[in-house]
């Protein structure tokens, strides 16, 4: 790494809650120092560092310190809200950001559904490195296809050869390796010869949205979880700024939703309304429930037992999802979509009574224009940028966005150049 050999971190020491999913968070000693002497590059070309914080909700910086965040906005661009695609759901939200297409294009409908044929879609399968699935075009193989090289250090569908193409530097995803070891991989990348270095690179956090949905998005096992992003992010932000390549280094920094608090006073029991025997769920009962009529002849018998029965939960036919929400054009989207109001959760009596601790904590999926508990974060910082806040940035939007500063021709998508470009400094800018 060229890097200057003092590099400032204002972290003070966070105790946090170990998730099995990053058992080793608190080492900081995970990657040798690269090499220093090497001399300094001179490429011209841009690079992008994607960074997602999976589970960070808009407003999570404002309930603890957070230094680094606070400099890093302080010297970019930040937008109060980042709107997630519906259902704001881990893979649909991570595949949006990366393709620029809502998940009813991008063919990752749901983190569990099925296809025609009755094959199964889980992210916790072997099918998320199974490339059939995956319908949209991911800015790795965008920029892999015209000769941009990229790194992943773990980004949903990043596991499968999209296209029959894998980003130049990837890896199966391991919960294990320290978010340390991560950004510190992160920046070594940026010392490989220029004929091998990434242009484009992301990074991956899970431990706020472990944190959200076990303990609820105001816990304080929370504020540990943003106070170790924060610590990560200086860590990052201190190796980018010291980096003989900073002013070509252009960080990008997301989530794919927020997180709401659920409450087991909160409760829509399908059992009260339909037969469940009639029907099948595809794995997805709250806040997102994906209906199956059992036998087709029955489907509006259901939808009618199901409809304005409860307020707390809308129903709609597929064909009939309102169009902001862009889900009624794939076949793998079910007959039926119910979907909670925000909080809410939908189940039947017997899961409910069977498991008392369940539906605490907190969860998210909900319909992104159900109030803002589902938005995320949006804070961008490099010399391409503008220095300002703004209200909102759509996920579907970002695609488009790093397409242009790493000047490769985007594949068709969804989002709106014009709004996606708008927060690029004009070229007379300094």
């Amino acid at each position: 790494m060229k890097i200057k050999t003092t590099l400032l971190f204002s972290f003070i020491a966070i105790t946090i809650s170990v998730f099995a999913c990053n058992k080793d968070d608190g080492n900081t000693n995970s990657v040798t120092p690269p090499d220093t002497t090497n001399p300094p590059s001179t490429s011209s070309k841009q690079h992008v560092i994607l960074v997602s914080v999976d589970g960070f909700r808009h407003d999570y910086t404002e309930m603890i310190n957070t230094p680094n965040f606070d400099r890093i906005v302080n010297e970019g661009l930040k937008a109060e809200n980042l709107v997630p695609v519906f259902p704001s759901k881990t893979f649909p939200n991570h595949l949006s950001l990366v393709t620029g297409l809502h998940p009813e294009n991008h063919g990752i409908i749901m983190n569990t559904f099925y296809n025609e044929e009755g094959d199964k879609y889980s992210i916790s399968s072997d099918a998320v490195k199974d490339a059939k699935w995956y319908q949209g075009e991911p800015i790795w193989v965008t920029a892999e296809k015209q000769n941009v090289k990229t790194a992943t250090y773990f980004w949903p569908g990043s596991e499968a050869p999209i296209q029959g193409v894998r980003p130049s530097i990837w890896k199966p995803y391991n919960g294990n390796i320290a978010n340390t070891t991560r950004v510190d991989t992160a920046l070594n990348w940026l010392d490989l010869p220029e004929a091998e270095r990434p242009q484009f690179i992301s990074l991956y956090f899970s431990i706020v949205d472990s944190a959200g949905h076990r303990y609820g998005p105001v816990s304080d096992e929370v504020k540990n979880t943003i106070g170790h992003i924060d610590f990560l992010l200086g860590r990052l932000y201190d190796g980018i700024k010291n980096h003989d390549l900073a002013e070509n280094i252009q960080l990008i920094i997301v989530s794919d939703h927020g997180m709401a608090q659920l409450s087991r006073d909160k409760m829509v029991f399908y059992d009260d309304y339909i037969d469940e025997n009639e029907v099948s769920f595809n794995g997805n009962y709250s806040p997102v429930g994906t209906i199956t009529v059992n036998d087709s002849s029955k489907k509006m018998e259901i939808y009618n037992q199901l409809k304005d029965v409860n307020p707390h939960m809308k129903v709609y036919l597929k064909e009939e999802v309102p169009a902001e929400l862009h889900y009624s054009n794939h076949p793998f989207i079910a007959d039926i979509i119910t979907v909670a109001e925000s909080g809410w959760s939908m189940t039947t009596r017997d899961f409910f009574e069977d498991r008392p601790y369940s539906f605490t904590g907190g969860t998210h999926g909900y319909d992104p224009f159900d109030g803002e508990d589902m938005h995320g974060i949006f804070i961008v910082n490099g010399s391409k940028f503008k220095k300002e806040i703004i209200p909102s940035y759509n996920t579907v939007d970002l695609y488009e966005l790093m397409c242009s500063i790493l000047e490769i021709e985007p594949a068709n998508n969804d989002g709106n150049q014009e709004k996606a470009l708008q927060i690029l400094k004009q070229t007379t800018e300094n």
